[in-house]
């Protein structure tokens, strides 16, 4: 196989290319070689649930909280300035 030199910019642009499916298929198959790799490393759950988990179908709902935000003070933008917090 003839050697194909890419920075690592160009690969991660080749990926962004592909579709959502291909690209859970490129990712998996990272992350079964780092895995191998890397079999000395121990991944909290939260961590090995994010990697394993299907990112390509609709993820449920947010479940927000029943509480309303609690109220914040009143701002104006200015464009010199950004955002002003109205201390009146």
């Amino acid at each position: 196989m003839p050697s194909l030199e890419l920075t690592l910019e160009q690969v991660i642009d080749l990926v962004k290319q592909l579709s959502p499916k291909k690209k859970q298929v490129v990712f998996s198959a990272l992350y079964k070689d780092l895995v191998a790799d890397c079999s000395n490393l121990k991944l909290d759950w939260e961590t090995k649930e994010w990697l394993e988990a299907n990112l390509i179908d609709e993820l449920p709902p947010y479940e927000w909280e029943e509480e309303i935000p609690p109220e914040g003070k009143p701002v104006r933008y200015d464009p010199n300035i950004g955002l002003i917090v109205d201390e009146d």
